[in-house]
């Protein structure tokens, strides 16, 4: 079983290359807008097939809950309703947080690197 924790590191290059090319174009808001939700909809999306692979591969074995208990060192049994709910919930957030790091990441970077008018 694995966490695809690390996956949503790469919301952070998507961001820059969404957020550099935008900055080269002629600023156009609702443009902009679109082409940042297209990323973050791509980057959520491909993210989302990892939880599903991971969920599953979770789900199939037999030791998950056993690794999660000794991983973790809970007193406690860990049964598959817990495994459901952590694959709910903990997949939940590392989507939203896909999507936000995506949009944040793009906007920081279409401002930082958006050249002005006055400026040459």
């Amino acid at each position: 079983m694995g966490v695809p924790l690390f996956n949503v590191v790469l919301a952070l290059p998507a961001g820059l290359v969404v957020g550099g090319k935008l900055a080269l174009l002629a600023r156009d808001v609702d443009r902009d807008r679109r082409i940042t939700r297209w990323a973050c909809l791509c980057t959520t999306a491909m993210l989302a097939v990892v939880c599903a692979a991971s969920a599953t591969i979770a789900l199939v074995s037999r030791s998950t809950a056993t690794d999660l208990q000794r991983l973790l060192h809970l007193g406690f049994v860990i049964t598959p309703a817990h495994i459901v709910g952590l694959i709910v919930i903990g997949g939940g957030a590392l989507l939203t947080l896909q999507w936000v790091l995506t949009d944040r990441i793009a906007r920081w970077t279409l401002r930082g690197w958006q050249i002005s008018p006055t400026s040459g």
